[in-house]
């Protein structure tokens, strides 16, 4: 009980850390191809076109940085709750390609006054919004899989059942078990524990990404 409950709380930290860090990543994209015409850099021994201010690159490294932290702490809590650690990069995954993706087509429908290359913005849009869909789609996949197959019993104890429940002693000494024990039971998973595993990492990751959300006007207004 106290690893699940540890591993919720690391949850809903590591995804409301996550949502801020990709909102603020999200604003610094947004501020250089609205502001800068896509690209900035700061120093070096040449003269640069446009200067990345201050702000956005607060921004971008609070963003990619925290990110990456906030999502080994989300990866971590996952595995705790019983789930793939996996699950919770692919979650990340997905969001943080999706979400980008939409800054480049919201220049696409809402360009900067003088801004061009609007083809441009639309095939990095669209390639993000791939990217999202190839972390989607094995994301799914893994959740439905683990829904069809966490209540089938294990084949090799299937077979066992009979001879195990009849409840024959067995001779500790030999081989280490306890007399009668229904060894049936180890290859089947309990009723609906995949189901509650799911149910468990999707509500705390919701719980998470609101609570993130709600929090990330302050994190801009600090790095502004």
């Amino acid at each position: 009980m106290g690893r699940r409950l540890s591993g919720i709380v690391a949850i809903v930290v590591g995804v409301a850390a996550f949502s801020a860090c990709l909102r603020s990543a999200y604003t610094g994209m947004r501020d250089v191809i609205v502001v800068d015409g896509g690209s900035c850099a700061s120093g070096g021994p040449y003269i640069v076109a446009r200067q990345c201010s201050g702000t956005d690159t607060r921004l971008l490294l609070v963003g990619i940085l925290g990110g990456l932290v906030a999502a080994a702490i989300y990866a971590a809590g996952t595995s705790r709750v019983g789930r793939p650690g996996s699950s919770a990069w692919l979650a990340c995954w997905v969001a943080m390609f999706g979400v980008l993706g939409l800054s480049f087509m919201h220049q696409v429908v809402h360009p900067a006054p003088g801004s061009t290359g609007t083809f441009g913005w639309l095939i990095s849009g669209v390639v993000f919004w791939l990217l999202a869909v190839g972390g989607l789609v094995p994301l799914i996949g893994g959740l439905t899989g683990d829904l069809r197959q966490g209540n089938k019993p294990n084949p090799h104890y299937a077979k066992l059942a009979p001879v195990v429940q009849a409840g024959v002693p067995v001779d500790a000494g030999w081989l280490g078990a306890p007399v009668g024990r229904d060894l049936s039971l180890t290859g089947t998973s309990a009723p609906g524990a995949a189901v509650a595993s799911i149910a468990t990492w999707l509500l705390a990751s919701l719980a998470g990404a609101a609570i993130g959300l709600a929090l990330s006007s302050s994190l801009l207004t600090l790095l502004h």
